[in-house]
């Protein structure tokens, strides 16, 4: 479900962030419409979330030691590692503490129990997929950095391209920003529109949200946020609302438009 996207701009003097708010609980989804973004700050890094939100919420909101220090390498590897961990205490816990079992007294002899409980753990452990995916975005002496960790923990990156998404609206979003040719040069003020039109675009996607989070990391400097409501979200919308009819390759069109906005104004 959802959508989440990022994007380096100014010439990889910012990173912008969008998503909506559309959470999922197993096969139930719900939207809140209010105080709860998917975008965190953690330290000197942005993360932002797609997929089953219980596991999400525990895997962002864990204590890591690599949020202010070190590079984004650093804190990709302690991130993966753990997700990872994650997912193999959700299977044992699916599949041996049901029969009174931890990994922990399994590991010590897995020949002790029948070939096919073995078989099952083995291949429950080499598939521990909790339908989360993930985008981690930083900066390494200056440079901007984007990484996704994917649904078995495993990342990569993203920083090359420029821009990227995840959720089921994620083609949508990526072909916008495909289509109307965005780089990493790309003015501030535009890629935030970016942001806010890829998202528009992923909404055609059944289970993306309505509301609009955008978030912004400055090289050097804290994030900044703009929550759905806000007058910069109510700029964006305006603007999308006045040339939403026309073909995206009107795209530059919308440029003058786009850089009356203000970024200054109330969050």
């Amino acid at each position: 479900m959802t959508i989440v996207l990022a994007s380096i701009a100014d010439k990889g003097n910012a990173i912008v962030m969008a998503s909506d708010r559309m959470l999922a609980r197993g096969q139930l989804s719900y939207q809140f419409e209010h105080d709860s973004p998917k975008i965190r700050v953690i330290g000197s890094y942005l993360l932002g979330y797609a997929g089953t939100t219980s596991y999400g919420d525990d895997i962002i909101s864990h204590e890591y030691k690599n949020t202010q220090k070190g590079t984004v390498r650093d804190f990709i590897d302690e991130f993966s590692a753990f997700y990872i961990k994650y997912g193999n205490k959700i299977v044992s816990r699916v599949l041996l503490e049901s029969v009174g079992l931890t990994l922990e007294t399994f590991n010590k002899n897995p020949t002790a129990y029948p070939v096919p409980l073995q078989q099952k753990v083995y291949d429950g452990l080499g598939k521990a997929k909790l339908n989360v995916s993930i985008i981690v975005c930083g900066y390494d002496n200056e440079q901007p950095k984007l990484y996704v960790v994917g649904e078995y923990g495993v990342f990569h990156s993203a920083h090359s391209i420029g821009y990227v998404a995840i959720g089921i609206g994620e083609p949508h979003a990526a072909n916008f920003y495909m289509v109307n040719g965005y780089t990493r040069d790309t003015p501030l003020k535009e890629a935030v529109y970016f942001a806010y039109r890829a998202k528009k675009s992923a909404e055609i996607a059944g289970g993306v949200g309505q509301c609009t989070d955008i978030y912004i990391l400055h090289k050097g400097k804290n994030a900044v946020s703009y929550h759905d409501g806000s007058d910069v979200i109510k700029q964006l919308d305006a603007i999308h609302e006045h040339h939403k009819e026309k073909t995206s390759v009107l795209y530059k069109e919308m440029v003058p438009e786009i850089n009356k906005l203000d970024l200054e104004a109330k969050k």
